[in-house]
């Protein structure tokens, strides 16, 4: 049993000096323009809203309302600051990636289609 070592059956090298074509690679490949990925980018932004610290009081109460009578309502009622803080998270996050989608999109970065074999 002799492998042979000396050439793989796949060529891994990839050219990273060459820059990708605006046009898509072939039909199976889209590519992404900036419209869609600011689109994108805002709808992070309006559901990061909704989790906004502001809102806090409220998303709190909703959630004691709804979860109500159940053992996650209990583990919330016991633990509010860490419920804020994971919520708080939450926005941050979705603000921070709705804002890099936004601006990738208007800068047309990200937007290249996947590269020719």
């Amino acid at each position: 049993m002799d492998l042979d070592l000396r050439e793989p059956a796949v060529d891994l090298h990839v050219d990273r000096t060459a820059r990708p074509s605006a046009a898509p690679a072939d039909a199976s490949a889209p590519a992404v323009d900036g419209k869609a990925l600011e689109r994108r980018g805002r709808a992070w932004l309006i559901w990061s809203f909704l989790a906004c610290p502001c809102h806090l009081p409220l998303t709190l109460g909703f959630l004691g309302v709804v979860l109500g009578g159940t053992a996650l309502g209990a583990v919330l009622r016991d633990n509010a600051w860490l419920a804020g803080g994971v919520i708080t998270a939450v926005w941050a996050a979705g603000t921070a990636r709705g804002l890099w989608l936004v601006r990738k999109g208007e800068r047309g970065e990200l937007t290249c289609a996947a590269p020719d074999r």
